[in-house]
C-alpha cells in the first residue's frame, strides 16, 4: 500500500523533528574543549655546515636549525574555561620536545583582550607558561614559538584543564585512520546515496505532486547532513578571530 502525499510528509517532518532534536540536545551539553593547530615554518637547517665561515648565534650559542611555529589554541567547547580551571600540578604550557630547545614565544594575535592571554618567558629553553582569564567559547589566540626543532610536531602545548584534560591537537586526530574513515570516507561515499534510497522508500513519488515533494526533502536531507559533516570534519579548525587580519 502507498503513502498518500500526507502521510510522506508526516514521516518526513517527523524524521526532521526527531534529528532535529537529538542534534540541539547534543549542542547543548556544556564542554569544555581546548585544542590547538600548528604550522611551521623552517627558517634555517642544517645545511649551514656545508657554508664555511658561515655561523649563525642566538645568545652566543651555535644554531643549527631554527624554525618558526605558529599555534592556534582556542576553546572549542562552549563551556566557559577559567584560570582556576587550570591545574597547579600540571599547569598548561607550550613544550619543546627533547632535544629541542625554544628560543622565542609571543602572542601574535588574540580573540579578546579581556580574556588576558599571556605567555611567560621561556624556562630552560624548554617550555612557556599560558595563562588567561578565561576562555569563553572560541576565545583563544595565535601563538608564535621561534625554536631549534624543524617540524611542528617538535612543538605541543601540555598541562591539564579541569573537566577537560589536556588540550586536543587536531593535527593529530585529524590524521588518524579511524577517523578518517569514520568521518570522513563513509559519510562521503554511503551517506549521501542512503538519503536517496531512505527518501524513495518514504515517499514513493508516483505522481508530478509526490515527485515534487520527493525532490524537495532530498534537498533538505541533503543540505543539513552535508552541514553537519561539514562542522563534524572541520571543527571549527579556524575560528573567527583567527580569520580576522
Amino acid at each position: 500500500m502507498d503513502f498518500d502525499i500526507w502521510q510522506s510528509s508526516g514521516y518526513i517532518i517527523g524524521i526532521l523533528g526527531l534529528i532535529g532534536t537529538l542534534y540541539f540536545g547534543y549542542v547543548s551539553i556544556k564542554k569544555k574543549k581546548p585544542v590547538f593547530t600548528r604550522t611551521n615554518n623552517n627558517i634555517i637547517t642544517n645545511n649551514i655546515p656545508f657554508f664555511p665561515g658561515l655561523n649563525i648565534l642566538y645568545n652566543g650559542e651555535t644554531i643549527q636549525n631554527l624554525s618558526s611555529t605558529i599555534i592556534r589554541f582556542w576553546n572549542n567547547g562552549n563551556d566557559r574555561i577559567d584560570k582556576t580551571d587550570i591545574s597547579t600540578i600540571d599547569p598548561l604550557r607550550i613544550q619543546a620536545k627533547e632535544n629541542v630547545k625554544i628560543f622565542i614565544v609571543a602572542v601574535n594575535k588574540y580573540s579578546n583582550f579581556a580574556n588576558a592571554l599571556v605567555v611567560s618567558p621561556v624556562f630552560d629553553n624548554k617550555y612557556s607558561n599560558i595563562s588567561f582569564d578565561y576562555l569563553s567559547k572560541e576565545d583563544g589566540a595565535e601563538i608564535i614559538v621561534i625554536h631549534s626543532g624543524k617540524i611542528a610536531e617538535d612543538i605541543e602545548i601540555k598541562g591539564t584543564i579541569k573537566d577537560a584534560n589536556s588540550p586536543v591537537d587536531l593535527d593529530l586526530l585529524y590524521s588518524k585512520p579511524l577517523y578518517k574513515l569514520l568521518l570522513v570516507t563513509i559519510p562521503d561515499i554511503v551517506a549521501f546515496p542512503l538519503i536517496i534510497i531512505f527518501a524513495t522508500v518514504i515517499i514513493r513519488p508516483n505522481d508530478l505532486v509526490s515527485f515534487f515533494v520527493y525532490i524537495i526533502c532530498i534537498l533538505i536531507i541533503a543540505f543539513f547532513s552535508a552541514g553537519g559533516w561539514y562542522k563534524i570534519r572541520d571543527l571549527r579548525k579556524s575560528p573567527k578571530f583567527l580569520k580576522q587580519k
